[in-house]
């Protein structure tokens, strides 16, 4: 009996190990967890990242739903006239949170148009202030507000600090933090020559410094109050963000399933410590690291190319020439027995960009594991777009294909029953299915559809 009983509770050990390994992390949960802590403990926030990723999610920042904190950010208005290269890290944070709470950067600190100084800052070969970190941060607030400076020079910068090992680094070698950090600047920048080889580089490097269990070294203090590197939230977070808008998965097993790794580190709170090994206790800075991490995944792209849109390449499908998606989304054009492969191959998407066909049945139709019955693309089959990683639809199509009124990929007879009862008033038609049955193309379904359709039906009138 006792040999069962140890067997017993061995099999619930490796079961609870396999558990925890496999444990998905769902983005949309977790944001909203995290969202909740905000709310109900953390309304007065002290980093530009918590005011980022709140302000993406509809929050007003500086005063309003949320207050900051200048003095704990080091936000300090006098220290923008500081010379000694510190105040470029400091207006590139300051044009950052004046941007999340929905202000004019220029206007925002009385008498110093921020974005302008910052401007002045760039030096002759490009630099701001000579230092990997200050430059990068001044390329995410000016391209966050879309300002006019020497983009081409600061990303030629950029790539020449690149070290031999494909990293970045301050201190005379790369790290992991840094060269993610890094990334988020390049990332918006790619049209530039010799920016995508820099980028598989450190993508490369980045991938030399991951674990066997998809998390990084990051350097955290002990009890003692001293820094040892053991995974860190903060450091596994800064490279999600770079992953996310650089168009990879960051669940995918190129990457370990790194975002999984995140629910290490989560307090029961929705808040986030720094160490796996330490209690359950708040630590600011991962968990405004990992807060902005979700909600990149969440958007699909990070809260700092949401708002430099116009230099992020927002990527999407373009439909075949006979194909029109309607301002409602419904994809017109798509011919009777289209194959799923042949619908696919007649699409094209842009870097970053998967869609998904969902069949009536809410199965994914172009996935290997597809169980049900669709073979072709039929009228009510959803077109779910996905870009840059995001767990979110960005769009939605439903496919139309004329005189197929049942979904079942061509026009029969049973259509024509479905037709009849439309205009009859028995089973009216709406959406995809109406403009299906609108074969004349004026916007309803009347006797001449019906006419039409007994002739296509017939093969007297294709």
């Amino acid at each position: 009996m006792k040999k069962f009983v140890l067997v017993f509770m061995a099999v619930l050990l490796i079961f609870n190990i396999t558990a925890s390994a496999t444990e998905t992390l769902n983005v949309t949960d977790e944001v909203s967890a995290t969202e909740n802590y905000y709310l109900n403990n953390r309304l007065e926030i002290s980093g530009y990242e918590e005011a980022l990723a709140l302000a993406q999610l509809g929050y007003k920042i500086d005063g309003e739903e949320f207050s900051l904190n200048k003095e704990d950010a080091g936000l300090v208005a006098a220290d923008i006239d500081n010379t000694d290269g510190s105040e470029i890290g400091l207006m590139s944070k300051f044009i950052l949170v004046a941007l999340s709470s929905g202000k004019n950067p220029s206007t925002y600190v009385e008498g110093k148009d921020l974005v302008a100084m910052l401007i002045a800052k760039q030096g002759v070969d490009g630099d701001f202030g000579g230092s990997i970190y200050s430059h990068f941060i001044a390329m995410l607030a000016l391209d966050a507000a879309k300002a006019d400076y020497n983009k081409t020079k600061a990303t030629e910068w950029l790539i020449s600090q690149q070290d031999a090992d494909g990293g970045f680094g301050y201190w005379g070698y790369s790290d992991t933090d840094s060269t993610a950090m890094m990334l988020w600047a390049l990332a918006g920048h790619r049209d530039v020559a010799g920016t995508e080889d820099v980028i598989n580089g450190a993508l490369s490097y980045i991938k030399t410094q991951q674990a066997a269990n998809g998390g990084f070294l990051g350097w955290v203090q002990d009890g003692g109050g001293n820094w040892v590197q053991e995974e860190s939230a903060s450091t596994d977070s800064v490279v999600i963000t770079a992953l996310v808008d650089l168009g990879k998965d960051p669940f995918s097993l190129e990457y370990k399933g790194l975002a999984n790794r995140l629910l290490a580190f989560k307090n029961t709170n929705g808040s986030y410590r720094i160490s796996i090994n330490g209690e359950q206790t708040f630590d600011g800075f991962s968990t405004a690291q990992t807060f902005f991490a979700l909600v990149s995944m969440k958007n699909g792209r990070s809260p700092f190319k949401m708002l430099s849109s116009t230099n992020f390449a927002f990527s999407t499908a373009h439909w075949n020439p006979s194909m029109t998606a309607t301002a409602d989304g419904i994809l017109m054009g798509v011919a009777e027995n289209t194959s799923i492969e042949d619908f696919l191959a007649s699409i094209t998407l842009d870097s970053g960009v998967t869609v998904k066909l969902i069949d009536k049945d809410l199965l994914q139709i172009n996935d290997a594991n597809y169980t049900g019955i669709y073979t072709k693309v039929g009228t009510g089959v959803s077109i779910e777009v996905y870009v840059y990683g995001a767990l979110d639809v960005e769009k939605s199509y439903t496919v139309s294909v004329k005189g197929d009124l049942d979904g079942d990929c061509e026009a029969t007879i049973s259509d024509l029953a479905i037709m009849k009862q439309h205009l009859l008033l028995i089973s009216e038609l709406s959406g995809a299915y109406l403009s299906a049955g609108d074969l004349c193309n004026d916007t309803s379904i009347s006797i001449s559809d019906l006419i039409k359709m007994k002739k296509h039906i017939l093969g007297i009138d294709s």
